[in-house]
C-alpha cells in the first residue's frame, strides 16, 4: 500500500510541470478618467486604453489632470508617461525599417545601373584608347614618310586639290606640315 501511495505521489509530482505552459501579462490596460483628483470622484471615461495621447495639464498629488478630445479630468501618475509605449515605439521602428529596406532596394537597383553604366563607358574608353593609338601610329608614319621624303604634298596641294586633301592620309600630311 505504502509503494502504491509512493508511486501516486511520485507520478503527480513529475506531471505537473507538464501540465504548464508559457504565458505573458498582457500589457493592454484601460484607464478610467474621473471628475476629481480621487477615486472618491466619478468616472467621466471609462477608460483610455494604453499608449492613448492625452494632453497633459497638471497634477493634483498622485493624479495627472488630462485632457482627451473634449473630456477632461483625472487618471492616476503611474498611468501617465511622458514617452510613447514600447508597443508604439515598436510600431515605428518597424515602420521605420520597412523605409529603409525599401530604400536600400532602391539604392541597390540604382547601383546596379551605375555599375552597368561604368561598364560601358569603361568598354568604350578602351576602343577610344585603340583608335587613339592607331591614329598616333599612322600620325608617326606619315610624319616619318614625310621626313624621309616619300610623302611630298605642299600645303599649297592641300588647299588647291581638296579631294585629296580629305583623305586621312592628306589630312595628316597637311597636320605634319603645319606642325
Amino acid at each position: 500500500m505504502l509503494v502504491r501511495w509512493l508511486c501516486f505521489v511520485l507520478i503527480a509530482l513529475l506531471s505537473k510541470p507538464a501540465l504548464a505552459a508559457t504565458a505573458w501579462i498582457d500589457d493592454e490596460i484601460y484607464v478610467p478618467v474621473r471628475s476629481g483628483a480621487g477615486s472618491g470622484y466619478r468616472i467621466v471615461h471609462r477608460g483610455l486604453k494604453s499608449g492613448t495621447r492625452v494632453e497633459f495639464l497638471g497634477e493634483d498629488g498622485d493624479w495627472a489632470h488630462i485632457r482627451f478630445g473634449d473630456t477632461e479630468g483625472y487618471v492616476g501618475k503611474q498611468y501617465i508617461s511622458r514617452s510613447p509605449t514600447a508597443a508604439i515605439r515598436l510600431e515605428q521602428i518597424s515602420g521605420d525599417r520597412k523605409d529603409m529596406e525599401s530604400r536600400m532596394t532602391e539604392m541597390r537597383e540604382r547601383l546596379s545601373s551605375v555599375e552597368a553604366e561604368r561598364d560601358r563607358l569603361r568598354g568604350e574608353n578602351e576602343e577610344l584608347k585603340g583608335s587613339l593609338s592607331s591614329r598616333s601610329d599612322e600620325l608617326e608614319n606619315l610624319r616619318g614618310e614625310f621626313a624621309s621624303g616619300e610623302l611630298e604634298l605642299s600645303a599649297s596641294e592641300a588647299i588647291t586639290k581638296p579631294k585629296e586633301a580629305k583623305s586621312s592620309r592628306g589630312l595628316l600630311a597637311v597636320v605634319a606640315l603645319l606642325a
